[in-house]
């Protein structure tokens, strides 16, 4: 996975003043601690740091890719059809819950697997503006690594997000997802049709 660096702390006060908590999960919302939301912390950060509005998007969007590679964040669900309410904090004093094991298995299994998860879903993505890591997750795909341990449904956007906070994808800001680079995509890609069963 790739190293990367963040100007910003989950510790830093517009981060922790606006992390959500959740103290009784349901079937949509898992009990726990909750990154702040985009539309949240990005005004906060450029509020109380003079920032504009691209500066701080990006600052943010490096915090959570950096926090998915260290594990202090996850976007965790087993269900398509719930989406998790936020990026999952799991640092000091947020890492409890009956779904915490779950979710670190999760995490191991992203940083084991990332470099194969990048190239076999890269080959069908094409390089060009607008395409992004998901266009290649096709179900025989995700359901060979659920077999072999995938829990959380959701790590495509994990990936996504490491990958954009890497400078994995050229010209992104807080209005354009920018265009991937190889291995995320190739200039003449694989037709998903072709992957898919008959």
């Amino acid at each position: 996975m790739p190293q990367i660096s963040s100007e910003l702390s989950f510790a830093d006060p517009e981060l922790v003043a606006n992390r959500l908590m959740i103290e009784d999960g349901d079937e949509y919302s898992a009990a726990g601690c909750y990154v702040g939301a985009t539309f949240d912390v990005v005004p906060a950060l450029m509020k109380s740091r003079g920032w504009d509005e691209a500066k701080a998007n990006r600052a943010y969007f490096r915090l959570i890719g950096a926090g998915l590679v260290s594990g202090e964040v996850a976007f965790y669900g087993t269900s398509p059809l719930a989406t998790p309410p936020g990026w999952r904090y799991l640092g000091e004093g947020c890492d409890q819950g009956r779904d915490i094991a779950a979710i670190r298995a999760s995490q191991a299994f992203l940083a084991e697997n990332f470099s194969e998860i990048i190239r076999t879903t890269g080959q069908y993505v094409a390089c060009k503006e607008g395409e992004t890591i998901f266009s290649g997750l096709i179900g025989p795909q995700m359901q060979a690594w659920t077999d072999r341990g995938a829990t959380n449904v959701w790590f495509g956007l994990e990936v996504l997000v490491i990958a954009m906070a890497a400078d994995w994808h050229q010209d992104w800001d807080h209005r354009q997802k920018g265009a991937p680079r190889p291995p995320l995509c190739r200039e003449t890609p694989i037709p998903v049709v072709d992957a898919l069963p008959e």
